[in-house]
Order: C-alpha cells, then sequence, then structure tokens
C-alpha cells in the first residue's frame, strides 16, 4: 500500500489496489488495534510475513495447492494469503498488464521509462511464471518488443569510431522477464534468427571493408603481413567494446 500510495501517476487497477489495501488495514487495526501501538518495532512495521516477491510466489503456492488437490484447509490457506498479500485474480492482472503497457509506452524514450519498464517486467514475469498461455495482451506487448528489439539492432552496423545507439533501458528486462512463454513463440524464435542472420551479413560487410582499408588484404600487396592482421584485430576489438558499451549484459539499468 505504501509503495502504490507513492506513485505519482498510478493506472486505475492500481488506484484501485491502494483503496482495498487501506480498507483491508483499516479493518485489520480495528479489530487488532495492539498491531497499530505495538511496543516491538518490528512486529509494528511487519505484522504478517510477506514475501518480498508475493506474486512468484504465491503463484508457486497456488500451483502446489492445485497439485495436492484442494481441500477446504488448503483452499482457506490460499485465500488468506492471497488476501493478505493483496493478490490479483489472473484476470485483474491481465486487465493491469494491459494498462501497464500503455503507460510504459508513453514513456518510452524518457526519464520515466525505466520505472514502468520495471513494473510491466514484474507483471510479466508473475503472468508467465503462473500459466504457459499468452494472454492477449502480452501476445501484443511481444510484438512491439521484437520491433522495438529489430529497430535497436540496425543502428549497430555500420560501426563507427562512437559507440551505436544504446537500446530502450527497458527492452531487454520486459523481454527476459517473458521467460519460455516468450522464447518459445514460433514468431520469436523466427524474428530473433532473421535478426541473427542480418546481423551477420552487416558484419561480415564491415570486416571487408575495415581488412581492405586497415590491412591492405584481399589479395593486395603485403596484405598477409603480421602488423596489417593487428590493425584488423585492433579494429575489431575497438567495435565490440564499443557495442558492449552500449548493450551492456543485456538486462539493462
Amino acid at each position: 500500500m505504501s509503495r502504490l500510495a507513492s506513485m505519482s501517476n498510478p493506472t486505475p487497477s492500481q488506484r484501485a489496489r491502494r483503496q482495498s489495501s487501506s480498507g483491508q488495514l483499516a479493518s485489520l487495526i480495528q479489530i487488532y488495534p495492539e498491531l497499530e501501538h505495538s511496543s516491538d518495532p518490528l512486529s509494528l512495521s511487519s505484522p504478517f510475513f510477506t514475501p518480498p516477491r508475493q506474486n512468484e510466489v504465491f503463484a508457486r503456492l497456488a500451483a502446489r495447492a492445485s497439485e495436492a488437490g484442494l481441500g477446504t484447509r488448503t483452499r482457506d490457506l490460499v485465500e488468506k494469503c492471497r488476501s493478505i498479500w493483496g493478490i490479483e485474480s489472473r484476470r485483474e492482472k491481465e486487465k493491469e498488464a494491459e494498462q501497464l503497457i500503455e503507460r510504459w509506452a508513453e514513456t518510452v524514450g524518457t526519464k520515466d521509462e525505466v520505472e514502468w519498464g520495471h513494473q510491466l517486467a514484474d507483471t510479466v514475469r508473475v503472468l508467465t511464471t503462473s500459466s504457459n498461455e499468452m494472454p492477449k495482451a502480452l501476445d501484443e506487448l511481444l510484438g512491439r518488443l521484437l520491433e522495438m528489439l529489430g529497430k535497436a539492432a540496425e543502428n549497430i552496423f555500420p560501426t563507427t569510431s562512437l559507440p551505436p545507439t544504446r537500446p530502450p533501458p527497458s527492452l531487454l528486462p520486459i523481454l527476459e522477464a517473458g521467460g519460455e512463454v516468450f522464447f518459445t513463440q514460433p514468431r520469436f524464435k523466427k524474428a530473433v534468427e532473421d535478426l541473427s542472420d542480418e546481423l551477420k551479413g552487416l558484419a561480415v560487410q564491415e570486416y571487408v571493408v575495415a581488412a581492405e582499408q586497415l590491412g591492405g588484404m584481399g589479395g593486395s600487396t603485403g596484405g598477409d603481413s603480421p602488423e596489417r592482421f593487428e590493425n584488423v584485430g585492433g579494429w575489431i576489438e575497438k567495435e565490440l567494446k564499443n557495442v558492449r558499451s552500449s548493450w551492456g549484459n543485456g538486462l539493462g539499468p
């Protein structure tokens, strides 16, 4: 509730969750007033056990409960955790994903992109962890991400003395959050394979030009001298360094 309250521009579903959490907290304090005036700082700040990534933990808990058979006690435990941890239903989460996607899309290229990207990545991770099905919102999101990936990769070649343009900082973390649900999609595999072939072709073209200019290779006199191979090797090392400086380890900030 505190995190949601600190957001300057929450989505409608986030505002609804904040109001719901506020009502639950007021009800708990009315029933257990000692929670508000506890002398124990630990119990005051954390009256219930809430795991840091409660959505993922709840998804695993629900899956285990389903495997074990949803008896009355098991169902009560699952629903109690859902209530205390503030877990939305899958439909609520999908609706929130739709709103977050639009909010994130509006901020791409601005200073707010990383914050909304992290929120969207968390939601994508929860939806893909709890089910192997691809909701319509995530299917459309994957299309946007692949388009962005293609445009970002196009900026790598031709290379210059300067590092290539950085990809949007939220792009790769959101893709990674989709895990196997994203990576096993036929269109994802095809898009990545096509992009890989294109980059390899452009890299070969770059190499041929640089090898001719720096090393006099390709049959030119002196093209096999060690110094000329060293020149080309130095160029390759510099270009790789420039790409790494822009793309980092692939997971953004």
